[in-house]
C-alpha cells in the first residue's frame, strides 16, 4: 500500500513517510509490549519456558517494519542502489560480530541484540539517506494516517494472524520441547 502512494502521490512524499512511520512505530511499541508481557503469564520454572531475554529481542525485531519505510520510498524513485550501498557496511558487520560470537559461544540473546543493532543502525542510515533526497519537509498527517489504515487494514490483519502464529507455534514448541530443540 505504502509503495503504491509513494508513486501514485510523488509529491506527498514527507507525509507519506513521516504519517507510516509514526504509524510504525506505535505499532511496534505496542507489540512489543504485548509480547512482553505475555511473558509474564508463561509457566515460571518449566524448562521449555523461554527467557524474558530470548522473548523481549525477538519482539524487537519488528523495528524492521519502521525501518524499511525509507527503502520503500527510495525504491520508488529508482534509487533502489543507494538503499543498498548504505545499509551494506552495516549488514557485513553484523555478520562478522555472528561468526565471532560463534567462535565465543554467544548465546541467543546476543545474536538478538545483533540482528536488532543491526536493524537499528540500518533504520538510521535509510531514513538519513531518504532526508537528503527527500524534497521538502518530514510532516504528520491524520488524514493521510486514516487514508492509510483505510487502505491497509485487511493486510494489518492478515499479517498480525501470521505473526501471532508464528510466535504462537514457537512459544508453545518452546514449551513443550525446550529451547534447545527449537534452536534457541
Amino acid at each position: 500500500i505504502l509503495v503504491r502512494e509513494f508513486t501514485r502521490r510523488p509529491q506527498d512524499a514527507g507525509v507519506l513517510l513521516m504519517t507510516s512511520t509514526v504509524m510504525r512505530s506505535v505499532v511496534v511499541i505496542v507489540g512489543w509490549l504485548a509480547t512482553t508481557g505475555i511473558f509474564f503469564f508463561l509457566p515460571k520454572g518449566h524448562e521449555g519456558t523461554p527467557s524474558f531475554g530470548v522473548v523481549a529481542v525477538l519482539a524487537l525485531t519488528s523495528i524492521q517494519a519502521v525501518g524499511s519505510i525509507p527503502t520503500f520510498w527510495l525504491q520508488t524513485q529508482g534509487r533502489a542502489w543507494q538503499a543498498s550501498a548504505g545499509v551494506l557496511p552495516v549488514f557485513l558487520t553484523a555478520s562478522v560480530l555472528r561468526l565471532i560470537f560463534v567462535w565465543q559461544g554467544g548465546g541467543v540473546v546476543v545474536f538478538g541484540w545483533i540482528a536488532v543493532a543491526e536493524l537499528v543502525i540500518s533504520a538510521v542510515v535509510s531514513f538519513g539517506q531518504a532526508n537528503r533526497n527527500l524534497p521538502g519537509g518530514w510532516l504528520f498527517s491524520r488524514k493521510v494516517a486514516r487514508e492509510l489504515l483505510a487502505a491497509s487494514w485487511p493486510l494489518a490483519l492478515a499479517a498480525l494472524a501470521f505473526l501471532g502464529y508464528t510466535r504462537l507455534d514457537q512459544l508453545l514448541l518452546s514449551g513443550l520441547a525446550g529451547e534447545k530443540e527449537l534452536g534457541i
